[in-house]
């Protein structure tokens, strides 16, 4: 017998739900009972909650299979010191565990609808509305039965026909492997799959093959006998012939794929890594569909918008500054003068070019930008180099503007500048700073450490010398 064949059917009770209108108690704790095939009883007492306290009480239902039934039967007691205590039933559902697997999701869960027996108090339900009471459980299935429930699934529907074959095609030929390889019997390497068990023969199994075919050793007697089961073995019995369906073998996840990367030259140049640090070069050497050039020129476009409006900004503080008189509160001396009018003319700059890539490329398809950004060389370096200015003109004017403003602030509060400076570098710095006392107390303690084992090497001579005078002299 089979390893998977020998498990047996697990049911375990989790929770009971909407089975308290079925009483008028305000709470009270129901009793689920599990019989199967009118010889096989599990009961077990569940919690005011519903939950059952015990999970880890399961029901090994043995000898039983797809078609068994299952009764299950929920009943009230009336808590008392009576010996016999008198039980009514007050719901209750009657199906096949072929039935109940189908209910199953992914975490082997099922929600078993039960059907009311009595009639729910009026004063527990609400006005319109019903009763639903399901159990709760978790059923394992043993493998052999799972498949041949998906089998069987499979060919109860004629209009998806080919994705019924694509599952099959999954499943079977992972059934024969497993039950060659679970066999009680050694096998050598030229014995076939054995035949189908009779839960499946409505299907026409192709039949298997054998290797080493070349040579002339004889089969050993079970290989033969497994080869005439195939001659002998009636898969196609049955009167209506529509209903043989071919499974075959092959499914598109066992094909097998191409893995291997194409290796494609990517190095860079000097000229080219340095043009990558602070553009997008080789995200544009690298780009091959229609997709990744749109996304490089959204990121593009949203950058020049940006560095647009802060280069209008600048330029409007530049301008701003123009107006101040020789009389004003502070005096702006020649230093000032000449950062103003750097950035001035980098606010211009910037934005005649960031308008002129706004007008070129805003709206451009993918094949435009492409047709555009190519150089006199095919190559994209130079628009790379072109796309930064529009932040390169912004930045040069932010210094500019800043050179102003502490040139103008270093003739009222000399102290504030220099504060407020040292500050913003050493928290700009930070990560060197505390980089190089790390090395500093590293190097400090190698040259302590160094120093104290060469000193007492020194104090460790003199007296090994002084002992082997005394030992020449004796």
């Amino acid at each position: 017998m089979h390893e998977f064949e020998s498990r047996p059917w697990v049911i375990t009770v989790i929770r009971a739900q909407g089975y308290r209108p079925l009483r008028p108690e305000k709470s009270w704790r129901p009793i689920v009972s599990v019989v199967v095939d009118q010889h096989q009883h599990y009961e077990v007492n569940l919690g005011c909650d519903g939950q059952n306290p015990n999970l880890r009480e399961r029901f090994m239902m043995l000898g039983a299979d797809g078609r068994s039934r299952v009764d299950i039967d929920v009943y009230y007691q009336a808590p008392s010191k009576k010996k016999r205590k008198k039980r009514y039933l007050v719901a209750k559902a009657s199906l096949s565990l072929q039935a109940l697997s189908k209910l199953r999701d992914t975490a082997n869960s099922l929600k078993i609808p039960l059907s009311p027996v009595v009639q729910p108090s009026i004063r527990r339900l609400a006005r319109g509305g019903t009763v639903s009471v399901y159990l709760v459980a978790v059923l394992e299935v043993p493998e052999t039965q799972a498949r041949l429930h998906v089998l069987q699934d499979s060919l109860t529907s004629e209009d998806q026909y080919d994705d019924d074959l694509k599952s099959l095609g999954r499943s079977s030929p992972r059934f024969q492997s497993e039950s060659d390889r679970t066999s009680d019997f050694s096998c050598s390497s030229r014995a076939l799959t054995p035949p189908a068990p009779p839960e499946l023969s409505d299907i026409r199994i192709c039949r298997g093959y054998t290797s080493d075919t070349d040579d002339d050793r004889p089969l050993d007697d079970h290989v033969k006998c497994i080869n005439d089961s195939y001659d002998s073995y009636a898969f196609t019995d049955n009167a209506d012939s529509s209903a043989v369906v071919d499974v075959v073998p092959l499914a598109p996840s066992l094909l097998p794929s191409y893995t291997e990367q194409i290796s494609v030259d990517n190095s860079l140049t000097f000229i080219d890594a340095l043009v990558d640090s602070f553009s997008c070069y080789s995200e544009l050497r690298e780009a091959c569909r229609d997709s990744e050039y749109e996304s490089i020129l959204e990121k593009l476009t949203s950058e020049w918008y940006f560095v647009g409006a802060s280069l209008v900004a600048l330029a409007g503080l530049d301008a701003a500054v123009f107006g101040f008189s020789s009389g004003s509160l502070f005096s702006v001396n020649t230093f000032a003068r000449s950062s103003i009018a750097l950035g001035s003319v980098a606010s211009g700059i910037g934005i005649a070019i960031d308008g002129w890539f706004l007008l070129v490329y805003s709206g451009a398809s993918a094949k435009k930008f492409q047709k555009f950004a190519r150089d006199v060389y095919g190559k994209y370096l130079f628009f790379c180099i072109s796309s930064r200015l529009p932040a390169v003109c912004m930045f040069v004017s932010a210094c500019a503007l800043m050179s102003f403003l502490l040139s103008v602030a270093w003739s009222a509060w000399p102290t504030a500048v220099l504060v407020m400076c040292f500050i913003a570098g050493s928290l700009i710095s930070l990560q060197f700073i505390v980089y190089g006392l790390h090395s500093m107390v590293i190097c400090m303690t190698e040259i302590f450490r160094r120093a104290r084992r060469g000193l007492m090497w020194c104090v460790r001579r003199p007296s090994n010398n002084v002992l082997e005078h005394n030992v020449s002299e004796k």
